[in-house]
């Protein structure tokens, strides 16, 4: 798959400068800073399947607006963070009290600015 590495499931860095990213189906897991800097990067999809977003995975990609998570059962600090366009996070609802607690650990300063929409889908 070009501009993604991709190593035992793991997406260790994407190389690309599409605006829309859906991650690969076989990814379990987004790994630390694997997206960090992507200037270009507006929105991306995460599917079934990636369970863990690493540490910083889209650090400074400052023209994300949306993010849509369909299934995940963790995200590592600073996933989002300084992602200062973002705008709207789609994430199922059944991680709604996880989120609460850990949004500004997640997504920055600027999380208050940010439309969360929990899905059960």
């Amino acid at each position: 798959m070009a501009n993604f590495e991709i190593q035992d499931g793991v997406l260790k860095e994407y190389t690309g400068n599409d605006t829309h990213v859906d991650i690969p189906e076989g990814v379990t897991m987004i790994g630390w800073y694997a997206f960090e800097g992507r200037k270009n990067l507006q929105s991306i999809n995460i599917p079934n399947g990636v369970t863990v977003i690493g540490y910083a995975a889209f650090l400074g990609c400052t023209k994300l607006q949306s993010v849509k998570i369909s299934d995940i059962k963790k995200i590592k600090k600073s996933a989002f963070a300084d992602c200062i366009s973002l705008k709207k996070a789609t994430i199922p609802i059944k991680l709604k009290g996880l989120f609460n607690l850990n949004l500004k650990k997640i997504f920055g300063k600027r999380y208050k600015e940010i439309a969360f929409t929990f899905t059960d889908k």
